[in-house]
């Protein structure tokens, strides 16, 4: 996205998975693929160390010929016939190898590779086989699984390693993170410590192995800079340029704690990156700039390059003013503001800047009577810079937190209505709030479906549903109607801004049913990706109502068909009649999200199971219908107990259901205190000859856990079910 923006054009995304992959969802995702218009694309950036994963080598090249004659650069193959920008796979697993063996005395070193098939799973196999044999140890091929890139590829590798092949070993490498987080899984589930009994090294240096537990050392790869060339190879290529047709960046391994080293502190930085430079005239100064830059692990470095230029001109005193940290804390900030991006980002810049602090006392042509001031502006400087970061993390928590309400808003929104324009036309302000600053639906015509799930085909036009920029409802489509499907985005483009679409399938279970295009803002991910979810399965909803309506104007006398039909929307709704509540079904598919983006903001959470004491004597004594008021009594002082983001359900009977995501310490014996209370003031209140009480079973789970809800709601029911029987004169449940 950046790159694109800053050379000035406009970027389509087609956010397929790995061709034939064992997702069972994978041919409804990989429709998108069939959309790229000819007519409107220059060139192809096209992911294949991610769509090649499970395809052969010939069957890729035979996906590539399918956009001939478009410009095409491949990013993370080499491909014959295509310019391609690779990694070093080779150089990253010598690395790991070696480090294990010469730093840790490892020997038994296992390999959870990819698929057979996949050339980058391949390369990355036969250095780890070479790299054995370099430092004089055996391949044993019973050390190495073949698994598909998948965590639980990963998790299942170990499994068999040590429970069906029973071999003993004391490092793992994987080919990707994933599957190294997958093995470090099984291993500490099994009992064995990461890293004292087993060392783990991945590949890709993502997110999730930076935030594990312990971190991952992982081979890292530069996928900013390798967007980055590869939008430059491709310009160069539309534009006639003379050009590299392959370019190989080199990786990196990154040391953490799961291979036995410690994390690796300011001071080992500064004492491997300037001083080994001190003194040494061979390093030249743009050398030691990059080596200070990839040490910090900065993507943007031809930015931040332009920002040391200037802060050397005003350190060396070329422009030297009367407040030298308030100019440079400036020039950090307006690059911070623009480029920091995590949370380990804090981190990056602290080292940065005491990386700079050395270079200008050790390295640089300073002046020796300015050491005194650069040391104390420095210091300065550093402390203005960290507090900066940190208020941009706090301003982008709260932002997400903010986006997260909102999204509850929209949700609630797609739940609560059957007409397709004015639900999507409510929604329209909800979605520019989560940065989303146009947006377009399109539905195909129900006679061109086809929800064939192995290969679902595309209608030749779509009926354009919503559409709007900005404030402008239809906006990019003055006509609105129907629309070929080669013609699907906007012509022209908008000229206010440079523009990141991406295009969406719209399908439920095997019914694929039509697709969004949105632009793409800078809300996290798991937003944008709950938000198509729950648009998915809301449309089909109301297309179902459509369907019903339909069929009672025009087929009043098909009774049967039109019975299948109300069942279908009986089965798909979400509210229990009696309390407004969510159901069973509503709980089930919103819990699969909440934990979902509980996993990414490593949540904990808990689940409370409630059942309603004595409702059978209250319904025998008094009639069902005080049962019923009951019921409703105790959902409605639930409710008013839960947070706005917490779930809440009655899932048949008298039996309630709460999970509630990261909870505050004593959550459990406070929420068991005031719904006690709330009950208390309801009893008071209404005269009953009966009170009110609720019992509750909870199980708190980690952010990490692999239990399904299913498995979690057992738990509260077993728990529950003791509660019950430790009450005095409670019954069995």
């Amino acid at each position: 996205m950046d790159a694109t923006a800053e050379a000035g054009h406009n970027l389509l995304i087609f956010p397929a998975i790995g061709l034939n992959a064992p997702d069972p969802d994978a041919a409804r995702f990989n429709i998108v693929l069939d959309f790229t218009p000819h007519s409107r694309i220059d060139g192809l950036l096209i992911a294949s160390g991610m769509i090649g994963n499970y395809i052969t080598h010939g069957e890729l090249n035979a996906f590539y010929e399918k956009f001939q004659p478009l410009p095409m650069v491949s990013i993370g193959i080499r491909m014959k016939k295509i310019p391609s920008i690779t990694v070093d796979n080779l150089s990253g697993i010598t690395q790991a190898v070696t480090h294990l063996v010469t730093v840790h005395g490892r020997k038994r070193i296992a390999f959870l590779s990819g698929p057979q098939s996949n050339e980058e799973a391949l390369v990355r196999l036969e250095a780890y086989r070479s790299n054995l044999r370099k430092h004089g140890l055996p391949v044993d091929e019973e050390l190495i699984y073949f698994g598909d890139f998948r965590f639980q590829s990963g998790y299942d590798g170990v499994y068999s390693l040590l429970k069906k092949r029973k071999i003993q070993f004391d490092a793992v490498i994987a080919a990707n993170d994933e599957m190294a987080l997958g093995g470090s899984t099984l291993l500490s589930d099994m009992g064995y410590t990461v890293p004292d009994d087993v060392a783990v090294i991945g590949f890709d240096d993502a997110e999730v192995a930076q935030l594990n537990l312990p971190p991952i050392t992982s081979v890292r790869q530069p996928v900013y800079e390798l967007g980055g060339k590869a939008l430059k190879l491709l310009l160069n290529i539309i534009n006639g340029k003379e050009n590299q047709r392959d370019i190989i960046l080199p990786t990196q391994l990154v040391v953490r704690e799961s291979c036995g080293c410690p994390s690796r502190s300011l001071e080992t930085i500064k004492h491997n990156v300037v001083r080994e430079c001190q003194g040494n005239k061979a390093v030249k100064k743009e050398e030691l700039i990059e080596r200070m830059l990839t040490a910090a692990a900065v993507t943007d470095k031809k930015g931040l390059r332009k920002v040391i230029n200037r802060l050397e001109e005003l350190i060396t005193g070329r422009t030297r003013t009367s407040s030298l940290h308030t100019d440079v804390y400036n020039l950090f900030q307006d690059f911070l503001l623009k480029k920091t991006n995590s949370e380990k980002d804090i981190n990056k810049w602290h080292i940065l800047v005491s990386l700079l602090r050395d270079y200008f006392l050790l390295c640089s042509n300073s002046n020796p009577d300015d050491i005194p001031l650069i040391d104390t502006e420095f210091h300065k400087i550093r402390s203005q810079v960290i507090l900066v970061i940190h208020q941009i993390h706090n301003s982008r928590r709260n932002q997400l937190a903010t986006d997260f309400n909102e999204l509850t808003n929209i949700i609630t929104k797609l739940n609560s209505s059957v007409v397709l324009t004015g639900t999507l036309k409510a929604i329209q302000s909800d979605l520019r709030r989560i940065d989303i600053n146009s947006c377009c639906i399109y539905l195909y015509e129900k006679d061109d479906t086809d929800s064939r799930p192995a290969k679902p085909a595309i209608p030749e036009k779509a009926e354009l549903v919503m559409a709007f920029a900005d404030e402008n409802l239809y906006a990019l489509y003055p006509n609105g109607g129907t629309h070929f499907i080669r013609d699907i985005f906007p012509n022209p483009i908008p000229t206010d801004r440079k523009h990141a679409y991406v295009i969406k399938p719209l399908f439920f279970m095997e019914d694929h049913f039509g697709f969004m295009i949105f632009e793409l803002g800078q809300t996290t991910g798991i937003i944008y990706e709950t938000l198509w979810l729950e648009i998915s399965a809301a449309l089909k909803t109301i297309l179902l109502f459509r369907d019903q309506k339909a069929a009672e104007e025009k087929l009043k006398k098909a009774l049967n068909d039109l019975e299948a039909a109300n069942r279908k929307l009986h089965d798909l709704s979400q509210q229990d009649e009696l309390t407004g509540l969510y159901n069973r079904r509503g709980f089930m598919i919103l819990s699969e999200s909440r934990l979902k983006l509980g996993k990414r903001l490593k949540q904990a959470g808990i689940l409370f199971y409630g059942d309603l004491d004595n409702l059978k004597e209250i319904n025998d004594t008094f009639g069902h219908q005080e049962g019923d008021w009951a019921i409703a009594q105790a959902g409605y002082a639930l409710k008013r107990l839960i947070r706005p983001n917490d779930l809440l359900a009655r899932i048949g009977g008298d039996e309630f259901l709460i999970l509630c995501m990261d909870p505050k310490k004593d959550w459990v014996d406070n929420f068991n205190k005031n719904i006690a209370a709330e009950l208390d003031s309801v009893n008071a209140a209404s005269g009953k000859q009966f009170s009110l009480s609720i019992t509750f079973g909870s199980v708190l789970f980690r952010h990490d856990t692999n239990l399904s809800v299913d498995k979690i709601i057992n738990q509260a029911d077993i728990r529950l079910y003791e509660q019950k029987k430790s009450k005095k004169g409670g019954r069995d449940k």
